[in-house]
């Protein structure tokens, strides 16, 4: 894939079985640990538009980074 955007996976035997792949143009990413917690570093001070997927369905917000800042991504139900 040549674009950015996402991609999803899904196993045509097993229905809980999918994933997504995230094809994204900024050096700013993370992936979440076992316990589901994350970190970016380094990410220069501005704002910025934050994505995060729970299964396969994406959730964006605005954020303003200075210095040591906390970004929560609580899924909604």
């Amino acid at each position: 894939m040549k674009m950015p955007g996402s991609v999803p996976l899904l196993c045509n035997i097993h229905s809980e079985m999918v994933g997504t792949i995230v094809v994204s143009p900024s050096p700013y990413f993370a992936q979440t640990d076992a316990a589901g917690k994350y970190s970016i570093k380094d990410v220069p001070d501005g704002t910025y538009k934050a994505t995060s997927w729970d299964k396969g369905k994406a959730t964006t917000v605005n954020v303003t980074v200075k210095g040591d800042t906390k970004l929560d991504f609580t899924p909604a139900n």
